[in-house]
């Protein structure tokens, strides 16, 4: 950047996207909206949204607006069921004997796989690998998903956080952790 004139206004965009993404968030706190929901609605205005200097390299809209949620209402999200919440591990295992084991979770990860729903099989995944950590299968479609994700995208924190989960699958995999 060079001159006032344009570093001003870069940091008056910041101030007015950073002013925008918490003005909404409260707006749907206010509105009581479920996190999720306002997660859903707060986006940048297209007229910030399209200036690159605002692209999504760092963090995200999402991630301010669960920051700025969790700062006014503290650390519940008023859902009674995460009022008290089991332990992962015991869920995990209770949706693993309610599904009739591993397999189900398995092969709905490979179709989100295949599908390219990457979020979706590291979610699949993960009940399976709480309760069954050296499963192979359920490791492989993990470390598929977590390396494509690591490889896409423009966020660099996020690809980095992917890439090096990536990586301590790899290496516990490998016996090395």
């Amino acid at each position: 950047m060079h001159g006032a004139a344009e570093i001003d206004e870069t940091l008056g965009n910041y101030a007015k996207a950073i002013r925008h993404v918490h003005d909404e968030t409260v707006k749907g706190i206010n509105e009581r909206l479920t996190l999720p929901q306002i997660l859903d609605h707060v986006r940048l205005p297209e007229e910030l949204a399209r200036l690159p200097y605002l692209a999504e390299r760092y963090g995200t809209v999402r991630w301010a607006a669960k920051g700025i949620y969790r700062q006014y209402t503290g650390w519940h999200d008023f859902n009674p069921a995460h009022l008290n919440p089991s332990p992962r591990r015991k869920l995990s295992r209770a949706l693993l004997e309610a599904s009739g084991g591993p397999r189900p979770f398995v092969a709905r990860a490979r179709r989100a796989l295949d599908a390219g729903e990457n979020q979706i099989v590291l979610e699949l995944t993960e009940i399976v690998l709480d309760v069954h950590p050296r499963h192979p299968q359920a490791r492989a479609l993990r470390l598929a998903a977590l390396t494509r994700l690591g490889n896409s995208g423009s966020n660099a924190l996020e690809r980095n956080i992917y890439r090096a989960a990536a990586k301590a699958l790899s290496h516990t995999a490998a016996g090395t952790s």
